[in-house]
């Protein structure tokens, strides 16, 4: 089954904000999972299909809190957001259609989060491009203003949750350069076994982020079974396909019904 962003699903009435959530307020990232949405711009399939704002939205309202933005230099460097790789010829894009990430920055922070924070995973494809780069500090620093935060590792494993309220913090891979990275709180480090990033070789001391296979199913943006995972105490950051209402992200969507951020033994 196959639905595109503009779906039906409404959040329960049970739903609470991690501010009217007491209880959750001296946990630890790590004692939480987050809803975490992958390529949050998308609007169906992983190729071919449009980049777009409301694709964006659509993942905030199911009550996702961490989103991920593909990154690449546009025209005149400017940072511009979409699916697709960077090759030796230079960037293709798979999406049929980019957004500005400076509307998109002023979509995320005129969107009434009820003081959750939230995590913005970027995926930089830049090549390298410093004045690109530059640009993407330049533009979280003047929109998001003091929302923005920097931590280190330790800051946001350790750190209860409370302190992260109305806070925008970024995590990404590879690929920053110039000032971008003063902006970073968490970098990923690849691994070898699933599909997982990770922060750091020691196991008590990892952000993780799962996400969906690049095999022919990834590409369609089906989604896995994230319950295992949400059971796992490591586990974060568990990425789903949002645009896509199939079973898997029914069950996913269920586990969340009450708060973006559950404990991981919920």
């Amino acid at each position: 089954m196959f639905c595109c962003c503009n779906s039906n699903y409404k959040k329960s009435l049970n739903y609470k904000c991690l501010s009217e959530r007491p209880e959750l307020h001296n946990l630890t990232l790590h004692d939480v999972c987050v809803a975490t949405s992958h390529n949050s711009y998308l609007s169906g399939f992983q190729h071919c299909s449009r980049a777009s704002i409301e694709s964006i939205i659509n993942c905030l309202d199911k009550g996702a809190r961490c989103i991920e933005l593909d990154i690449f230099s546009g025209e005149n460097n400017k940072p511009i957001i979409g699916h697709g790789t960077l090759t030796k010829n230079g960037t293709k894009i798979l999406t049929s259609t980019t957004i500005n990430l400076e509307d998109v920055l002023y979509s995320i922070i005129n969107y009434d989060m009820k003081g959750d924070p939230l995590f913005i995973c970027i995926e930089n494809n830049t090549g390298g491009n410093i004045d690109t780069n530059n640009k993407m500090k330049e533009l979280f620093m003047d929109i998001c203003k003091d929302r923005l935060i920097v931590l280190s590792v330790d800051e946001i494993l350790k750190g209860p949750l409370y302190k992260f309220l109305n806070k925008i913090i970024i995590l990404t891979g590879g690929g920053s350069c110039g000032e971008f990275p003063e902006i970073v709180s968490v970098y990923w480090g690849m691994t070898d076994d699933v599909n997982n990033d990770s922060s750091d070789t020691d196991p008590k001391r990892k952000v993780w982020r799962i996400y969906p296979e690049g095999n022919l199913r990834g590409i369609f943006s089906k989604n896995y079974d994230a319950i295992p995972f949400i059971k796992n105490e490591n586990t974060t950051f568990i990425a789903m396909n949002y645009q896509t209402m199939d079973n898997n992200m029914i069950e996913y969507l269920k586990k969340f019904d009450e708060c973006s951020f559950i404990k991981k033994s919920a």
